[in-house]
Parts: C-alpha cells; sequence; structure tokens
C-alpha cells in the first residue's frame, strides 16, 4: 500500500506540473469544442488521482454543460458523451448528489437511439445505463420504481446476452 501510495503521490506531482502549463490556464471562448472537453478532461483526472471527488465533479459537469449547449456534439463525439456522462453519474453517486442523476438517466435513453444497435457502444451504453440506473435506485430507496428499471433492463440484456462476457453478466 506504503509504495501505491508512493506512485499516486509521483502521478499527482507530475500532473501538476502539466496544470502549470500556460495552456492548462485558459479555456476561452476562442478555443475548439474538443480543446474545451481536453481541457475540463484533465483536471478531472487529476482530482480523480487525488481523490477529490467535489472538483471532479465540477470539471465533469461543466464537460456535461459543454454537450448541452450543442445538440450536434452528442451525435459527432457520442462515445465522449457517453464517457463524462457516466462519469458525471459516478461523481453524483460518491457525492450523494441524487438529485441529479434522473435528468441524467433521461438524456442517456434520448441518446440511445443516436448509437447504432449491437455495436460495441450501444453495448457500453447498456452496462453503464444499466448500473447507474440501479444505483440510483438503490442508493435513494426507490425500490419500487427500481423493480420496474430491472424489469426494462432485464428484457433489454436478451439482445447483449451474447455480447457480454461473464463478469458483466454477473455485475448486472
Amino acid at each position: 500500500l506504503q509504495s501505491q501510495g508512493k506512485k499516486i503521490g509521483s502521478i499527482v506531482g507530475q500532473a501538476k506540473k502539466l496544470l502549470q502549463n500556460p495552456i492548462m490556464k485558459n479555456s476561452g471562448k476562442n478555443v475548439l469544442f474538443e480543446d474545451k472537453i481536453n481541457f475540463h478532461w484533465i483536471y478531472y483526472l487529476f482530482y480523480q488521482i487525488k481523490r477529490d471527488i467535489p472538483n471532479s465533479y465540477s470539471h465533469s459537469k461543466l464537460m456535461l454543460e459543454l454537450f448541452h449547449q450543442d445538440f450536434e456534439k452528442w451525435k459527432l463525439h457520442i462515445s465522449t458523451y457517453l464517457r463524462v456522462m457516466n462519469n458525471f453519474l459516478m461523481t453524483c453517486i460518491q457525492l450523494r448528489r441524487h438529485e441529479e442523476i434522473p435528468s441524467c438517466l433521461t438524456s442517456m435513453r434520448e441518446v440511445k437511439n443516436l448509437i447504432r444497435p449491437h455495436t460495441e457502444t450501444a453495448k457500453s451504453h447498456f452496462m453503464r445505463h444499466a448500473n447507474h440506473s440501479i444505483l440510483y435506485h438503490l442508493e435513494t430507496g426507490k425500490y419500487d420504481e427500481g423493480k420496474h428499471v430491472v424489469k426494462e433492463i432485464c428484457s433489454e440484456l436478451k439482445s447483449y446476452r451474447k455480447k457480454l462476457n461473464d463478469l458483466e453478466k454477473i455485475a448486472l
């Protein structure tokens, strides 16, 4: 454990140096969408490594807001959007910000229509949405609503069963 702590300390030290770069000081107005996402992604990861969940949450929320400002960005960067949404939901769960989760789960359902069926992205989306839906209902004690969600997941699971490995099946 001590060696792992030293390794994390080394990574944090290197990340701090990276964040001192003048490029990382400005996510200004004339910057491309992708650069803004990368800017916040670096900070998100930095705070995750430091186990600073509130700051990690802030940067995941900023990335999500960038996507929500322009629907076309969802379509162009669907995999990135799903990763951002997944990370935002994880930080919401960690911080017990349950009030923000339902709207995100709704957005995830809407995004499903933009994903080609039977692809790795579709499978990943299914797993993320299922896990976050279940966690939300367990964390909030909304078990009756959760029963409905579990039925939907079980129904949809049939179409992904062959694509899921054993660990993924067990997780669900």
